[in-house]
């Protein structure tokens, strides 16, 4: 079992009434694939910290020039309870990440 006891897990726990004795981590490996077109999705508005609002930014090619902040990238927010797009902004994308 892995505890996390970083201050945002800690938190995070109390705030939802986790023991932490009940809480553990893994690690997800993904083969990576030479995408067309790749997005990233934030289930909570990274600009607001809303909860409700997920965030989609999207480029061509890999997700690495999304992540690391190359790009200007595609931005669809959308509404998780009724599924509204809420606001599309086409990004510049001006490199392409290719394998």
């Amino acid at each position: 079992m892995v505890w996390l006891f970083t201050d945002r897990a800690v938190a995070y726990c109390s705030r939802n009434d986790i023991r932490h004795t009940d809480v553990a981590m893994a690690v997800v490996l993904q083969p990576m694939v030479d995408a067309e077109i790749a997005s990233v999705l934030f289930t909570a508005d990274p600009s607001t910290g809303n909860q409700t609002i997920a965030s989609v930014e999207s480029t061509y090619g890999l997700g690495d020039t999304v992540v690391s902040s190359e790009v200007s990238a595609d931005n669809t927010r959308v509404d998780k309870e009724t599924s509204e797009v809420l606001d599309y902004e086409v990004g510049e994308k001006a490199t392409e990440l290719r394998l």
